[in-house]
Protein backbone atom coordinates (compact mmCIF):
# COMPACT_ATOMS: atom_id res chain seq x y z
CA UNK A 1 0.00 0.00 0.00
CA UNK A 2 1.63 3.65 -0.80
CA UNK A 3 2.93 5.72 1.90
CA UNK A 4 0.48 8.94 2.23
CA UNK A 5 -0.95 11.29 4.45
CA UNK A 6 -3.89 9.27 5.05
CA UNK A 7 -2.36 6.39 5.26
CA UNK A 8 -0.88 6.63 8.64
CA UNK A 9 -1.02 4.44 11.54
CA UNK A 10 -2.90 5.32 14.74
CA UNK A 11 -0.75 6.97 16.85
CA UNK A 12 -1.17 4.93 20.25
CA UNK A 13 -0.35 1.61 17.61
CA UNK A 14 2.80 3.06 16.65
CA UNK A 15 3.88 4.29 20.04
CA UNK A 16 3.54 0.92 21.29
CA UNK A 17 5.42 -0.97 18.57
CA UNK A 18 8.16 1.89 19.01
CA UNK A 19 8.37 0.76 22.45
CA UNK A 20 8.64 -3.17 21.92
CA UNK A 21 11.37 -2.45 19.42
CA UNK A 22 12.80 0.23 21.51
CA UNK A 23 13.28 -2.95 24.38
CA UNK A 24 14.45 -5.70 21.78
CA UNK A 25 17.16 -3.04 20.37
CA UNK A 26 18.11 -1.78 23.71
CA UNK A 27 17.34 -4.29 26.89
CA UNK A 28 14.96 -1.46 28.50
CA UNK A 29 11.49 -0.82 28.51
CA UNK A 30 10.18 2.46 30.34
CA UNK A 31 9.50 2.97 34.02
CA UNK A 32 5.97 2.36 33.02
CA UNK A 33 6.57 -1.47 32.47
CA UNK A 34 8.45 -2.22 35.35
CA UNK A 35 6.24 -5.43 37.23
CA UNK A 36 6.77 -6.49 40.61
CA UNK A 37 4.92 -9.91 39.90
CA UNK A 38 6.82 -13.16 39.51
CA UNK A 39 6.98 -14.41 35.80
CA UNK A 40 4.66 -17.08 34.84
CA UNK A 41 6.01 -20.27 33.56
CA UNK A 42 7.43 -19.87 29.65
CA UNK A 43 7.50 -15.94 29.83
CA UNK A 44 9.68 -13.93 28.18
CA UNK A 45 11.17 -11.31 30.23
CA UNK A 46 13.44 -7.88 29.14
CA UNK A 47 15.44 -7.14 31.59
CA UNK A 48 12.72 -8.24 34.57
CA UNK A 49 9.90 -5.95 32.42
CA UNK A 50 6.31 -6.75 31.24
CA UNK A 51 6.46 -9.77 29.26
CA UNK A 52 7.47 -9.02 25.82
CA UNK A 53 4.91 -11.36 25.00
CA UNK A 54 1.80 -9.26 26.31
CA UNK A 55 3.22 -6.21 24.78
CA UNK A 56 3.19 -8.05 21.48
CA UNK A 57 -0.59 -9.19 21.82
CA UNK A 58 -1.23 -5.70 22.92
CA UNK A 59 -0.21 -4.45 19.77
CA UNK A 60 -1.80 -7.31 17.50
CA UNK A 61 -5.08 -6.40 19.25
CA UNK A 62 -5.16 -3.14 18.64
CA UNK A 63 -3.85 -3.61 15.20
CA UNK A 64 -6.35 -6.48 14.43
CA UNK A 65 -9.42 -4.25 16.49
CA UNK A 66 -11.21 -2.96 13.68
CA UNK A 67 -13.87 0.40 13.64
CA UNK A 68 -17.34 -0.17 13.97
CA UNK A 69 -19.48 1.98 11.94
CA UNK A 70 -23.33 1.78 12.64
CA UNK A 71 -25.68 2.45 10.65
CA UNK A 72 -28.88 3.87 11.74
CA UNK A 73 -31.98 1.18 11.67
CA UNK A 74 -34.20 1.90 8.14
CA UNK A 75 -34.11 1.04 4.89
CA UNK A 76 -30.35 1.65 4.70
CA UNK A 77 -28.78 -1.43 3.49
CA UNK A 78 -24.82 -2.54 3.94
CA UNK A 79 -24.40 -2.34 0.08
CA UNK A 80 -25.22 0.95 0.09
CA UNK A 81 -22.54 2.27 2.36
CA UNK A 82 -20.00 -0.49 0.89
CA UNK A 83 -18.51 2.33 -1.17
CA UNK A 84 -17.99 5.00 1.86
CA UNK A 85 -16.73 2.27 4.20
CA UNK A 86 -14.34 0.40 1.66
CA UNK A 87 -13.04 4.15 1.02
CA UNK A 88 -12.14 5.41 4.47
CA UNK A 89 -11.12 2.14 4.98
CA UNK A 90 -8.38 2.23 2.15
CA UNK A 91 -7.54 6.38 3.42
CA UNK A 92 -7.15 5.18 7.14
CA UNK A 93 -5.06 1.95 6.96
CA UNK A 94 -7.53 0.34 9.41
CA UNK A 95 -10.07 -2.48 8.76
CA UNK A 96 -13.88 -0.73 9.27
CA UNK A 97 -17.13 -3.06 10.03
CA UNK A 98 -20.37 -2.21 9.37
CA UNK A 99 -23.31 -2.78 12.09
CA UNK A 100 -26.82 -2.57 11.23
CA UNK A 101 -29.01 -2.59 14.44
CA UNK A 102 -32.33 -4.03 13.52
CA UNK A 103 -34.13 -1.84 15.12
CA UNK A 104 -34.10 1.71 17.19
CA UNK A 105 -33.72 -0.15 20.43
CA UNK A 106 -31.01 -1.65 19.75
CA UNK A 107 -29.15 1.10 17.99
CA UNK A 108 -29.57 2.97 21.54
CA UNK A 109 -27.65 -0.06 23.20
CA UNK A 110 -25.06 0.12 21.48
CA UNK A 111 -24.97 4.10 21.26
CA UNK A 112 -25.13 4.36 25.54
CA UNK A 113 -22.74 1.25 25.35
CA UNK A 114 -20.16 3.42 23.59
CA UNK A 115 -19.99 0.24 21.12
CA UNK A 116 -19.72 2.14 17.86
CA UNK A 117 -16.40 4.38 16.61
CA UNK A 118 -18.20 5.95 13.51
CA UNK A 119 -21.90 7.01 12.91
CA UNK A 120 -23.65 8.95 10.28
CA UNK A 121 -26.80 10.22 11.41
CA UNK A 122 -28.94 13.35 13.13
CA UNK A 123 -27.69 16.10 14.47
CA UNK A 124 -29.87 15.19 17.93
CA UNK A 125 -27.99 11.58 18.14
CA UNK A 126 -24.57 13.22 17.03
CA UNK A 127 -24.87 15.54 20.13
CA UNK A 128 -25.56 13.05 22.37
CA UNK A 129 -22.69 10.97 21.60
CA UNK A 130 -20.77 14.12 21.83
CA UNK A 131 -21.80 14.71 25.31
CA UNK A 132 -21.89 10.59 26.95
CA UNK A 133 -19.74 8.83 24.64
CA UNK A 134 -16.64 11.34 23.95
CA UNK A 135 -17.28 11.49 20.26
CA UNK A 136 -16.15 14.31 17.85
CA UNK A 137 -17.85 15.59 14.89
CA UNK A 138 -15.88 15.28 11.76
CA UNK A 139 -18.17 16.59 8.81
CA UNK A 140 -21.92 17.51 8.35
CA UNK A 141 -23.89 17.72 5.22
CA UNK A 142 -24.37 21.62 4.70
CA UNK A 143 -27.72 21.81 4.46
CA UNK A 144 -29.22 22.04 7.25
CA UNK A 145 -32.02 20.14 8.81
CA UNK A 146 -35.23 22.02 9.46
CA UNK A 147 -39.12 20.59 9.15
CA UNK A 148 -42.58 21.68 8.08
CA UNK A 149 -45.84 20.78 9.71
CA UNK A 150 -48.67 21.48 7.04
CA UNK A 151 -52.15 20.92 6.81
CA UNK A 152 -54.41 20.49 3.98
CA UNK A 153 -55.97 23.62 2.65
CA UNK A 154 -59.29 22.55 3.08
CA UNK A 155 -58.62 21.84 6.50
CA UNK A 156 -59.61 25.26 8.51
CA UNK A 157 -60.00 24.27 11.68
CA UNK A 158 -56.03 24.20 12.31
CA UNK A 159 -54.12 27.59 12.13
CA UNK A 160 -51.13 27.39 14.69
CA UNK A 161 -49.72 24.39 16.80
CA UNK A 162 -52.10 24.29 20.30
CA UNK A 163 -54.78 23.63 17.46
CA UNK A 164 -52.50 20.30 16.75
CA UNK A 165 -53.59 18.68 19.63
CA UNK A 166 -55.53 15.44 19.53
CA UNK A 167 -55.53 15.50 15.65
CA UNK A 168 -53.81 12.98 13.45
CA UNK A 169 -50.36 13.26 12.43
CA UNK A 170 -48.43 11.78 9.30
CA UNK A 171 -44.62 11.70 10.63
CA UNK A 172 -41.44 9.34 11.17
CA UNK A 173 -41.94 7.95 14.72
CA UNK A 174 -39.63 8.50 17.75
CA UNK A 175 -36.71 9.10 17.80
CA UNK A 176 -37.25 11.07 14.00
CA UNK A 177 -35.43 14.79 15.18
CA UNK A 178 -38.81 16.52 13.11
CA UNK A 179 -40.99 14.61 15.26
CA UNK A 180 -39.21 14.57 18.50
CA UNK A 181 -38.84 18.75 18.29
CA UNK A 182 -42.49 18.82 17.70
CA UNK A 183 -43.39 16.80 20.91
CA UNK A 184 -41.30 19.86 22.78
CA UNK A 185 -44.09 22.20 22.09
CA UNK A 186 -46.43 20.81 23.90
CA UNK A 187 -46.13 20.73 27.42
CA UNK A 188 -48.99 17.76 28.59
CA UNK A 189 -48.13 14.97 26.71
CA UNK A 190 -51.21 14.02 26.27
CA UNK A 191 -52.02 17.15 24.63
CA UNK A 192 -49.98 16.05 22.05
CA UNK A 193 -50.87 15.16 18.03
CA UNK A 194 -51.88 11.57 17.46
CA UNK A 195 -49.32 9.90 15.30
CA UNK A 196 -49.98 7.93 12.17
CA UNK A 197 -46.39 6.63 11.57
CA UNK A 198 -44.41 6.61 8.09
CA UNK A 199 -41.88 5.08 7.23
CA UNK A 200 -40.15 7.15 4.57
CA UNK A 201 -40.32 11.38 4.64
CA UNK A 202 -42.31 11.45 1.34
CA UNK A 203 -45.23 9.34 2.98
CA UNK A 204 -46.36 11.82 5.28
CA UNK A 205 -47.53 13.89 2.56
CA UNK A 206 -49.27 11.57 0.61
CA UNK A 207 -50.99 10.13 2.98
CA UNK A 208 -52.82 13.82 4.49
CA UNK A 209 -53.48 14.74 0.69
CA UNK A 210 -55.35 10.96 0.97
CA UNK A 211 -56.83 11.66 4.65
CA UNK A 212 -55.31 9.68 6.97
CA UNK A 213 -53.76 12.31 8.85
CA UNK A 214 -55.16 15.72 9.17
CA UNK A 215 -51.33 17.01 9.07
CA UNK A 216 -47.79 16.01 8.29
CA UNK A 217 -44.53 16.44 9.45
CA UNK A 218 -41.99 17.33 5.92
CA UNK A 219 -38.11 18.10 5.98
CA UNK A 220 -37.96 21.67 4.34
CA UNK A 221 -36.49 20.58 1.06
CA UNK A 222 -39.62 18.24 0.73
CA UNK A 223 -42.06 21.23 2.02
CA UNK A 224 -40.67 23.37 -1.15
CA UNK A 225 -41.58 20.83 -3.74
CA UNK A 226 -45.21 20.62 -2.10
CA UNK A 227 -47.97 22.04 -4.44
CA UNK A 228 -49.14 25.36 -2.57
CA UNK A 229 -52.75 24.65 -3.50
CA UNK A 230 -53.17 21.64 -1.17
CA UNK A 231 -51.08 22.76 1.58
CA UNK A 232 -50.03 24.92 3.73
CA UNK A 233 -47.40 25.06 6.70
CA UNK A 234 -48.60 26.05 10.36
CA UNK A 235 -45.18 25.31 11.94
CA UNK A 236 -41.60 25.19 11.59
CA UNK A 237 -38.86 23.63 13.55
CA UNK A 238 -35.53 25.59 14.82
CA UNK A 239 -32.57 24.78 11.97
CA UNK A 240 -29.73 22.38 12.79
CA UNK A 241 -26.91 20.85 11.35
CA UNK A 242 -27.42 18.76 8.95
CA UNK A 243 -26.75 15.01 9.22
CA UNK A 244 -23.04 14.54 10.96
CA UNK A 245 -20.23 11.87 10.85
CA UNK A 246 -18.56 11.28 14.28
CA UNK A 247 -15.89 9.40 15.63
CA UNK A 248 -15.38 8.02 18.80
CA UNK A 249 -12.68 7.68 21.27
CA UNK A 250 -10.96 4.74 20.49
CA UNK A 251 -9.94 6.70 17.34
CA UNK A 252 -6.53 8.70 17.58
CA UNK A 253 -6.37 12.30 17.40
CA UNK A 254 -4.41 11.99 13.53
CA UNK A 255 -6.98 9.12 12.93
CA UNK A 256 -10.03 11.81 12.99
CA UNK A 257 -8.16 14.25 11.12
CA UNK A 258 -7.12 11.82 8.13
CA UNK A 259 -10.71 10.71 8.24
CA UNK A 260 -11.97 14.41 8.06
CA UNK A 261 -9.68 15.54 5.20
CA UNK A 262 -10.96 11.99 3.09
CA UNK A 263 -14.83 13.08 3.43
CA UNK A 264 -14.01 16.10 2.23
CA UNK A 265 -12.33 14.91 -0.39
CA UNK A 266 -13.68 14.90 -3.70
CA UNK A 267 -14.14 11.14 -3.39
CA UNK A 268 -15.69 11.35 -0.44
CA UNK A 269 -18.33 13.89 -1.07
CA UNK A 270 -19.25 11.76 -4.08
CA UNK A 271 -19.72 8.81 -1.96
CA UNK A 272 -21.77 10.54 0.72
CA UNK A 273 -24.11 11.74 -2.31
CA UNK A 274 -24.72 7.60 -3.98
CA UNK A 275 -26.09 7.60 -0.64
CA UNK A 276 -28.29 9.97 -0.63
CA UNK A 277 -29.05 8.85 -4.65
CA UNK A 278 -29.87 5.79 -3.43
CA UNK A 279 -32.64 6.83 -1.02
CA UNK A 280 -34.36 8.37 -3.27
CA UNK A 281 -32.67 11.92 -2.24
CA UNK A 282 -31.83 13.66 -5.49
CA UNK A 283 -30.82 16.78 -4.02
CA UNK A 284 -27.19 17.72 -4.40
CA UNK A 285 -25.81 18.62 -1.03
CA UNK A 286 -22.29 19.11 -0.35
CA UNK A 287 -20.00 18.10 3.01
CA UNK A 288 -19.08 20.50 5.23
CA UNK A 289 -16.79 20.74 8.28
CA UNK A 290 -18.72 20.24 11.47
CA UNK A 291 -17.99 22.75 14.90
CA UNK A 292 -18.57 21.06 18.25
CA UNK A 293 -20.47 23.92 19.05
CA UNK A 294 -22.98 23.77 16.84
CA UNK A 295 -24.23 20.71 18.48
CA UNK A 296 -24.56 21.75 22.04
CA UNK A 297 -28.05 21.80 23.52
CA UNK A 298 -29.65 19.63 20.34
CA UNK A 299 -29.76 16.17 22.23
CA UNK A 300 -32.37 18.04 24.55
CA UNK A 301 -35.13 16.46 22.15
CA UNK A 302 -33.57 12.91 23.52
CA UNK A 303 -34.31 13.79 27.04
CA UNK A 304 -37.84 11.84 26.94
CA UNK A 305 -36.72 8.98 24.82
CA UNK A 306 -36.12 5.51 26.97
CA UNK A 307 -32.54 4.71 26.63
CA UNK A 308 -31.06 8.51 26.33
CA UNK A 309 -33.17 9.90 29.29
CA UNK A 310 -30.48 9.48 31.93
Amino acid sequence: MPSTDLQRRPTALRALIGTILSAMLFGSLPASSLTNHTPAAGSVYLMGMQPLGAQVGEAVELFARPWVFALPPGPSSERAYAPLVNYLSRVSGNRIIIEHPADWLAYQRGMRSGDYDLAFDGAHFASWRIVHSGHEPLVRMSASARFVVVVSQRERQIANMPELAGRRLCAPPPPDAGTLSLYRQFDNPARRPLLVPVQKEDQAYAKMIAGACEAALLPMHLYLRTHRLYARAVFRTLEMPGDTFTAGPRLSTEDKAVLTKALLSAEGQAAIRSLYKRAGNTDVFEVAPASRPDYAGLDAVLRDVWGFDS
